[in-house]
């Protein structure tokens, strides 16, 4: 069986919880899925009778006071420290995210089938949102396509080269090719990511630029998939975020961006910095 390994990194979110939950009960096969979460809070979710219930027994999930916390590119490197070519697939999406009904087989089946049209790939987006009504429970708007987009030179100052804006979906079955690195949903073999794994000094600004770039490099297209999998909760009124209520986030952020500084102007290995296209 191709497993698939799920990598989630969690900051003080109350919806840690109901995406482990969500993410076992919709998928078709929960044993196919290794989790690995790692999080930053001060009352850590209790996910053990979660895991019990869909008779989960190897999974990854690493605490550490929000005190200590050092931005989105220390989590979701410590979340992939226990990736390994044992699992076929890499699947990165955030601790507020809610799936359809049998996803893993969808996504595994479309990625497959993409395979042959764009060579080597890694389906990224950002996914269709989902709000909370008034009585609690969970609206999802319908789309039938995640996120596309175009890049473009960027008005932003030093060290960003380029953003990227919405534009219309308009791939068919075998996604929409875009170019950038959607941090909210990643699909693909995990061998990409072993070989291009997380730089643990950037802050949060430059995470998706950096990893569009260095992917670029290997040659690896980012690729809008052609269906929604997962939704995502953006409005964050369940979480709190690093730079509203951790004093130490100035020091990560000068941190990380000295650390885009070197990216830009070449001074990184090849294991974080910009390589020669393969």
């Amino acid at each position: 069986m191709d497993k698939i390994f799920v990598s989630i990194a969690s900051y003080r979110d109350q919806e840690l919880i109901d995406t482990v939950f969500s993410i076992l009960r919709q998928a078709k096969d929960s044993s196919r899925l290794f989790l690995s979460i790692f999080s930053q809070d001060e009352v850590h979710p209790d996910l053990s009778g979660i895991f019990k219930t869909f008779n989960i027994e190897n999974y990854s999930y690493e605490k550490i006071h929000y005190s200590n916390a050092k931005g989105v590119g220390y989590a979701r490197s410590k979340t992939q420290e226990s990736l390994t070519t044992d699992y076929k697939y890499y699947l990165q999406v955030d601790s507020h995210t809610q799936f359809i009904e049998n996803w893993d087989d969808q996504i595994i089946n479309d990625y497959e089938l993409a395979q042959p049209y764009w060579g080597q790939l890694i389906f990224s987006s950002y996914p269709g949102t989902y709000e909370y009504t008034e009585t609690g429970n969970i609206k999802i708007a319908t789309s039938l396509h995640p996120t596309s987009l175009r890049i473009q030179e960027t008005s932003s100052p030093a060290p960003f080269k380029f953003e990227p804006k919405y534009k219309e979906y308009t791939g068919g079955e075998f996604g929409d090719f875009h170019g950038y690195f959607c941090a909210g949903l990643v699909f693909g073999y995990s061998k990409y990511f072993i070989d291009t794994p997380y730089d643990p000094n950037i802050y949060f600004n430059g995470e998706e630029q950096t990893m569009s770039i260095r992917f670029y490099c290997k040659d690896i297209k980012l690729v809008a998939p052609p269906n929604n999998y997962c939704f995502h909760h953006y409005s964050g009124t369940k979480r709190l975020r690093h730079w509203e209520n951790n004093e130490t986030w100035e020091k990560y952020d000068k941190i990380g961006i000295q650390r885009l500084n070197d990216f830009f102007d070449y001074k990184l290995d090849a294991t974080y910095g910009i390589s020669d296209i393969d």
